[in-house]
């Protein structure tokens, strides 16, 4: 009672635990707002080899400045997320929302860096037939990427800010959903334009990426998920599963299959999965349900695919499962033929043109992350994967048992089957699970 009294007796301290309380939810608001308009812009910056030099083409509007390069140009897509993170980091900081790093961070993201830097130069004065601009690039989407990192490992290093409001998820998804369908039009316009006048190269200032944005959908997803309401209450499992659904369907409107199988795999697991709550035997039967929901998933999408013809222009299973496999040869080909070094960052699409089955079908990355670093940094790339793998699994020791399965299938599958680490979305994910996990284990 005298602590009560003592409370009511203090309006000072009532009105500062009052200004806090608001300037952390108005900190979540902002941070979450800037990252999600970060995630959804995204554009393409082009180096264009000439007889001059090379042209630097910012979002394909406007030339900067000309200089030279070896030999070669190279297309780099930028999101605004790249840029706003780290000022919005900058400025978390400054303002208190979130805590100074220590000095092992530091260290630690300076030895990464350093690593990187190192093994750039080493390769630029030893091999001869490298391409430097695809390097150059190579090496800053890396150091991006590790930047990238720190900055959303800082920003969720208070907890206050590790989920967005609900709100904002939906309203992400009203404002979202309808530009991508619309570009995916527009892209399909484009593609059989192409075809027709018998080109296959045309930019837009604004680019869409469907591995990107359907991730994106599967991410926030995610985060719907996290309060763990629907466990409990018939109409929240409801909405969630319908959630699921919609995102699943609309995937496999623009073509986007696994992601569409990823979310039917959700949605069954949302409607099952609290059935188990009081067994015995929770983890095999959230295990067995898991399975379940994947081959319910994966027939659905065969049938769809192949027993009607909603989905005409869509790639078999077959055929993505050929093409995969084929990319992974390649990789590993790149991998062993370049090893200890590899063949240098950014030197993945050039290896892969030089294939004699790859060269046909236009693709940079061999749609593994582990074999993409390998092949292009050798041992430093299988030291970069074996990182990742463990900052996925101590991110997934973070979330409960009934969201654990899901974060691993949203932080794994991308790096099996996509470039999944350049995936901003899956920067996020994987920062806030080591971030958790690290906050977790200091209040222990």
């Amino acid at each position: 009672m005298q602590k009560y009294a003592t409370a009511r007796n203090c309006p000072e301290r009532m009105s500062k635990n009052t200004n806090i309380a608001a300037d952390t939810a108005n900190a979540r608001t902002i941070v979450w707002l800037i990252l999600l308009v970060g995630l959804l812009v995204q554009s393409r910056t082009t180096l264009t080899p000439t007889e001059n030099g090379t042209i630097l083409s910012l979002f394909d509007i406007w030339a900067v400045w000309t200089f030279n390069f070896r030999a070669g140009g190279s297309a780099v897509f930028i999101t605004l997320f790249d840029i706003v993170t780290p000022l919005m980091t900058l400025v978390a900081l400054i303002r208190g929302w979130i805590p100074a790093p220590s000095r092992r961070f530091y260290i630690s993201v300076l030895l990464v860096a350093l690593a990187i830097l190192a093994h750039t130069a080493l390769l630029n004065y030893t091999t001869e037939q490298i391409v430097l601009s695809h390097l150059m690039k190579g090496t800053a989407k890396l150091f991006t990427l590790l930047i990238l990192f720190a900055c959303l490992y800082l920003i969720f290093s208070n907890p206050q800010l590790q989920a967005p409001p609900r709100a904002m998820i939906f309203g992400y998804f009203i404002v979202a959903i309808p530009l991508i369908l619309y570009l995916h039009t527009i892209e399909s316009i484009h593609s059989i334009e192409a075809l027709n006048r018998e080109y296959l190269h045309f930019h837009d200032p604004i680019y869409f990426s469907r591995p990107n944005q359907t991730f994106i959908f599967l991410g926030l997803l995610f985060f719907l998920a996290s309060n763990g309401e629907w466990r409990n209450f018939y109409i929240q499992r409801g909405i969630i599963v319908i959630v699921s659904l919609s995102i699943s369907a609309i995937c496999f409107g623009i073509h986007s299959k696994t992601p569409a199988v990823i979310g039917v795999v959700f949605a069954i697991w949302f409607a099952l999965q609290p059935q188990f709550l009081d067994s015995r035997f929770k983890g095999t039967m959230r295990f067995a349900s898991l399975m379940v929901a994947a081959v319910l998933a994966v027939a659905g999408a065969y049938l769809i695919i192949y027993e009607t013809s909603i989905l005409p222009e869509i790639d078999s299973f077959q055929r993505s499962i050929t093409v995969r496999l084929n990319l992974w040869d390649a990789g590993w080909s790149t991998f062993v033929s370049n090893f200890p070094l590899g063949a240098g960052a950014g030197q993945m699409g050039a290896a892969l043109q030089q294939d004699a089955w790859a060269s046909g079908e236009s693709h940079l990355q061999v749609h593994n992350s582990f074999l993409h670093l390998a092949a292009e940094l050798g041992i430093v790339g299988v030291a970069v994967g074996l990182s990742i793998l463990w900052i996925v699994f101590q991110g997934g020791r973070a979330w409960p048992g009934e969201l654990a399965p899901l974060f691993l299938i949203l932080a794994l599958l991308p790096l099996v089957i996509h470039d999944g680490h350049s995936i901003r979305i899956w920067l996020l994910i994987a920062a806030l699970g080591l971030a958790r996990m690290h906050y977790r284990t200091m209040a222990d």
